[in-house]
């Protein structure tokens, strides 16, 4: 399956408030002749009438659901631990975290966000808290994470040893790599373009991968240990929800809610 394409172009809009929603934040268009339009593509799924149907806030609605692994049994290999300071962290050993699996099947980091159906054109307020990406015990944590287009990402290390932070390019967002030596922080990082995911890595230890999904709304959720997810305050309409999975791929299906409604909608990678 595809990734997800995000195409941009400049919009020049005046300041209104418009569609807020999807766990918080002020949705506006800004007055600023570069600000870019998020327009997404998709094989996964075939509408093309997505649409917010209802702006009222007190008609938005909650969509929550699981994702699961039905295909073949994985085990996760054991990671070769190069780093003493690794090694005495994980004393009994360490696995890959690539494929998570719970007993019943729930897949853990799992990025699932709107892929279409928000308006057009719309630029949400970044939230001002910062996201956290930190370095611990040789693993990064959290494995996958969503931020916003122009929300601070702080990228800590709780190790005492050394690592470096390597944000690949690609999406239109810049590479950079950054040695951290003692614990502590880097200055914060804003990310201008839509991209999933923007990915990092520890060039020291190869097993050490994050990915970071930067979108342009709040409509977003990253399953936790059980597989479940929950995006709330979503207005109700017809859209694309996408699930994306560093070794499994994509998945994107089709999602009406309506006026007040609590839907479920579970996912299963590996049919």
């Amino acid at each position: 399956m595809g990734q997800p394409r995000f195409l941009h172009r400049g919009l020049a809009v005046c300041l209104a408030a418009l569609l807020g929603g999807c766990g918080g934040g002020t949705a506006e268009l800004l007055a600023v002749a570069d600000v870019q339009a998020a327009i997404y593509g998709s094989g996964g799924a075939s509408s093309s009438n997505y649409r917010v149907a209802n702006t009222d806030p007190a008609e938005r609605g909650t969509l929550t659901g699981k994702v699961r692994y039905a295909g073949p049994p994985r085990k996760p290999p054991r990671v070769d631990l190069s780093d003493q300071f690794c090694i005495n962290a994980h004393a009994q050993g360490l696995y890959s975290e690539e494929v998570c699996v719970a007993p019943d099947g729930g897949l853990q980091w799992v990025i699932v966000y709107i892929g279409r159906g928000l308006v057009p054109g719309m630029k949400y307020a970044p939230p001002s808290k910062p996201a956290i990406l930190d370095q611990v015990d040789c693993q990064y944590v959290p494995r996958a994470l969503v931020v916003q287009v122009g929300q601070p990402l702080v990228i800590k290390s709780s190790d005492a040893t050394a690592h470096n932070v390597h944000c690949l390019p690609g999406g239109g967002n810049p590479e950079f790599n950054k040695s951290m030596t003692t614990p502590g922080e880097l200055a914060p990082r804003t990310f201008d373009r839509p991209q999933v995911p923007l990915k990092f890595k520890c060039d020291i230890h190869n097993w050490m991968w994050s990915f970071v999904a930067v979108l342009p709304h709040p409509c977003h959720s990253v399953t936790g240990a059980d597989g479940a997810y929950t995006i709330p305050d979503l207005p109700p309409g017809t859209y694309q929800l996408v699930a994306w999975h560093e070794k499994l791929g994509e998945k994107a299906v089709d999602i009406t809610i309506g006026n007040r409604e609590s839907k479920t909608l579970d996912i299963t990678f590996g049919q």
